[in-house]
């Protein structure tokens, strides 16, 4: 299986969509109508999210995209850590298998870093390892990912299925009851989507469940049909609206379309579609008047999916017995003592060098500051081609990072520990952040006495491509 930018596939559907009047409302409503679909009613009560809401992330589009890592990248600033998607990619990078030498060599999405030799196999992708569905070789699968990068996850039972097997509508209701169950749980889940346009037979596009919306119990992991899945699609769909031609699809730029105030144009990011809708077969999913995203339904037939380990060139196939839904849940941070106190990131202002001076990015209405600009390059213009291959980093930024600590007791003492990491270069593996790691070194040091059972901790400024973590001791020997 092969991630996905998916910029190429949807090319195919934007390039013939219809332009609209800019009288509705820019956002998943406005972008189903021009792609010909009708947007289903979703009329929830109460909705369900995880312990620490989850970071809406744009992507880069190079190298088929980075829409698992953004994933990850979400999950990551929920607890505590930041990485660019570089260094995600890189994380990502150690396998084994026929091609390794045993130890996990890091692929780099292709090569030395810092030249243009392209290996399209190290990718965030949601599979686990053994289950025969992405070649002889282990690498890019996401339980791995999430832990060279310091999270505890588990991933979806694709096999056996949840509590029935992952055959059919029922098998697709099995997944979504998983989903919820983990929602429930308080934890961050990443899935694979349809996107209209795709070729893929299990899934084109990776993103972020953000919440579900229910009429039932929120504690009840069942599956209802009117249950509202919302997901972050990291800023695949992007709209522009023109005087003469009105609103339709547009190109992702380094910048968000929108962000900075810009109302000629959005980034909608959020979808929603209820559980008995979003299901369907690859061809209905392609379908002209068919929504933008969708789930696939599992047939029971084998069928033959791209998977890049099975060859340099990322265009390897293997027969597989059936097609899947696939999903990863990441549950906290990797922390064999527990003792880690639940701390979460939010990048609040963030700088690129242009010309040599540092220059404020504009705000996103949606994604914040969590956007990487320039674009990983090849040229000053970004590399934002989903068929661009490039392993050169671009410029880093600067950006401010404010830590929050959850769940404390009033008046017990804290300690704010920041880890530091050797950069990914290469030759390491790109495994990064578990707890205690020999690599990681205390760099700062905060204590504190709890006033509240919340607290944010004043910005810090760091560059986008160090390799951050923030973990939270009781501090019993401290002065707070």
């Amino acid at each position: 299986m092969q991630s996905i930018g998916f910029g190429v596939a949807l090319a195919l559907v934007l390039s013939g969509a219809a332009a609209l009047a800019n009288e509705l409302e820019c956002g998943q409503g406005l972008l189903e109508k021009t792609l010909g679909a009708k947007l289903n009613e979703t009329n929830s009560l109460q909705f369900i999210e995880p312990a620490v809401p989850a970071q809406i992330i744009y992507q880069w589009n190079a190298n088929n995209g980075y829409c698992g890592e953004a994933s990850l990248i979400s999950a990551g600033l929920a607890n505590g850590q930041y990485m660019s998607q570089a260094d995600a990619r890189l994380a990502c990078g150690a396998f084994m298998g026929n091609a390794s030498d045993g130890s996990g060599p890091s692929l780099l999405q292709g090569g030395e870093m810092g030249t243009n030799t392209i290996n399209y196999n190290a990718q965030m992708l949601l599979e686990y390892a053994g289950a025969g569905v992405s070649g002889d070789n282990d690498f890019g699968q996401g339980p791995r990912c999430a832990a060279n990068s310091g999270l505890d996850a588990t991933t979806y039972p694709f096999e056996t299925g949840y509590k029935t097997a992952n055959i059919g509508e029922s098998g697709v209701q099995d997944y979504l009851s998983w989903i919820k169950a983990e929602m429930i749980a308080g934890h961050h889940v990443t899935i694979g989507v349809l996107g209209n346009g795709g070729d893929d037979q299990q899934y084109d596009h990776i993103v972020t469940v953000v919440k579900i919306g229910t009429n039932h119990d929120v504690t009840d992991p069942t599956y209802y049909p009117d249950d509202v899945l919302y997901f972050d699609d990291h800023g695949v769909y992007t709209l522009q609206f023109d005087h003469e031609y009105g609103w339709d699809f547009t190109d992702n730029p380094a910048v968000p379309v929108g962000a900075g105030g810009d109302d000629t144009g959005c980034t909608p990011y959020i979808f929603a579609y209820t559980f008995d809708s979003i299901a369907k077969t690859r061809k209905a999913a392609n379908k002209s008047n068919a929504p933008a995203y969708s789930l696939i339904i599992p047939a029971s037939e084998k069928i033959d999916v791209i998977a890049g380990n099975t060859a340099r060139e990322g265009d390897g196939l293997v027969e597989i017995d059936r097609s899947h839904n696939y999903a990863l849940s990441v549950h906290g941070p990797l922390d064999t003592a527990d003792q880690t106190q639940n701390v979460s990131l939010e990048i609040v202002s963030s700088r690129s060098l242009e010309n040599g001076v540092w220059t404020e990015n504009p705000r996103d209405p949606f994604a914040g500051f969590n956007y990487e600009s320039p674009y990983i390059s090849p040229t000053p213009e970004g590399c934002d081609d989903g068929e661009c291959m490039t392993n050169i980093r671009p410029e880093p930024m600067q950006i401010d990072l404010m830590a929050t600590v959850h769940g404390l007791k009033v008046g017990q003492n804290y300690k704010v520990v920041e880890y530091s990491f050797p950069f990914l270069d290469g030759s390491k593996t790109g495994r990064f952040a578990a707890m205690p790691d020999d690599q990681a070194q205390e760099t700062y040091v905060t204590r504190f006495t709890a006033e509240s059972t919340q607290v944010a901790l004043p910005p810090v400024q760091r560059m986008s491509n160090q390799l951050i973590k923030f973990r939270v001791f009781p501090d019993e020997d401290g002065s707070g």
